[in-house]
């Protein structure tokens, strides 16, 4: 039986599946969600998720996306990462966590014009980001499609 032993590598990820974490100890993720990783084992990870460090728990390595990070106190209780990352993409991240509350309250008011309009616009600036996230475009279009996602947002905001 393997045993649980602190990551090196992998300390910071993007969730890309949902996970319900209806396993013993399983940690309910969210497509989106960043976690944060402390052990691994036999193809799971035990880590937090970053919205609510309180609860911990396991979740397949499988449906993670790794991504670098600055790890202080590296292997003590107070471990802490900062995520690397582009400034526009977190920014794109938090309007659209922010957007969502919004577009949940448009639901609930049966405002059904306002609302497919923000999903089309909150569909958008996802596959905006996704495309960037990709790694596969030219500096040339990345900085093009950044652009569009600052208008986007500013138009929106």
């Amino acid at each position: 039986m393997e045993t649980w032993r602190p990551t090196e590598g992998a300390k910071y990820g993007i969730a890309i599946y949902n996970f319900d974490g209806k396993v013993n100890h399983g940690l309910q993720l969210d497509i989106g969600d960043a976690v944060q990783i402390f052990e691994g084992c036999a193809g799971w990870y035990r880590g937090c998720c970053l919205k609510n460090k309180a609860l911990k728990g396991i979740f397949p390595a499988s449906f993670v996306q790794l991504k670098e990070c600055i790890v202080e106190n590296l292997g003590t209780p107070l471990e802490i990462i900062t995520p690397n990352g582009d400034a526009i993409i977190k920014e794109v991240t938090a309007v659209l966590r922010e957007w969502l509350e919004l577009w949940k309250k448009l639901f609930l008011k049966n405002d059904q014009t306002k609302f497919l309009e923000m999903k089309k616009i909150m569909d958008h600036l996802v596959n905006l980001r996704l495309k960037i996230l990709s790694g596969v475009l030219t500096q040339a279009l990345i900085v093009e499609l950044k652009a569009e996602m600052t208008s986007k947002i500013d138009f929106w905001n």
